[in-house]
This record gives C-alpha cells, sequence and structure tokens, in this order.
C-alpha cells in the first residue's frame, strides 16, 4: 500500500512540476490602427485635371485613417468633384481619385 501511496504522490508531484516549468509566451502587443485622430486637419494640396495643375492651403475631414471631405470654401469651384473616402498613411499623405478625371495629392501639415 505504501508504494501504491509514494507512487500516486509521485505521479502528482511530477504532474505539478510540469505544470510549473510550462513555459507562456506573451503576444507582441501590436498596435494597428490609426495615428490620426477624427478631424480636421490643415493640408497642402496639389490638383490635377488634364495638364492643369492647382495649389492650395484647407483643412481635410479626416475619420477613421480616411479623408473623407475637403471643404470648398478655398477649393477653386471647378475643382469641386465627389470622391470616395481614401485612406491616408501615417505620413499624412494620400492620392485621391476624385470624379471628372481629377487627382487631389494631399499632404497634410504636421505639428
Amino acid at each position: 500500500m505504501k508504494t501504491i501511496g509514494f507512487f500516486l504522490f509521485f505521479i502528482c508531484l511530477s504532474g505539478t512540476l510540469h505544470a510549473q516549468t510550462k513555459k507562456t509566451y506573451a503576444k507582441p502587443n501590436v498596435n494597428f490602427g490609426c495615428t490620426f485622430e477624427d478631424g480636421f486637419f490643415e493640408a497642402t494640396i496639389v490638383a490635377t485635371k488634364g495638364n492643369q495643375v492647382e495649389h492650395f492651403k484647407t483643412p481635410v475631414y479626416i475619420q477613421g485613417c480616411q479623408v473623407l471631405s475637403i471643404p470648398t470654401e478655398k477649393v477653386p469651384k471647378d475643382w469641386w468633384v465627389l470622391f470616395p473616402p481614401t485612406d491616408i498613411d501615417d505620413a499624412g499623405n494620400t492620392l485621391i481619385k476624385a470624379e471628372k478625371g481629377i487627382q487631389y495629392e494631399v499632404h497634410l501639415i504636421l505639428p
């Protein structure tokens, strides 16, 4: 009977030691996400239509790391067009392909 008790004690002890020697690996904290908060950011914009080029500064509205709108007050009227939400990179740059063959090259002015 002592032998069975000793054997059971040894099995329990080895199971405990095995559990203590297991290594746990922490998953790296990968920071996916946008570096810009939602809101307006001042930007320089280079707009091209064919061989015409316009340069202007205006705030652009960003939400979820996408440029959603360019206010039209500072944009020449013949350059007002719709465009889909467009991703902006962590450096604050994007190329928006809009209607009527117009492209907006957006560069945020960062502090």
